[in-house]
């Protein structure tokens, strides 16, 4: 899965910005429009984050 996002983000990044993703690990958000919306406008400072194993994340 991993290899594939990076093919992925390869097609959308330059150079350097898929190198400092790859020094770092991954984690993967999914969020409803509204919320993406006010993240990315900034009006959303909030993270969340739910599992069922009491995990770092």
């Amino acid at each position: 899965m991993y290899e594939e996002i990076i093919k992925n983000l390869k097609e959308q990044l330059t150079y350097t910005e898929l190198k400092k993703i790859k020094e770092h690990n991954l984690s993967l958000g999914i969020f409803s429009e509204q919320y993406l919306t006010y993240m990315l406008n900034g009006k959303k400072t909030i993270e969340s984050s739910f599992s069922k194993n009491k995990i770092l994340p």
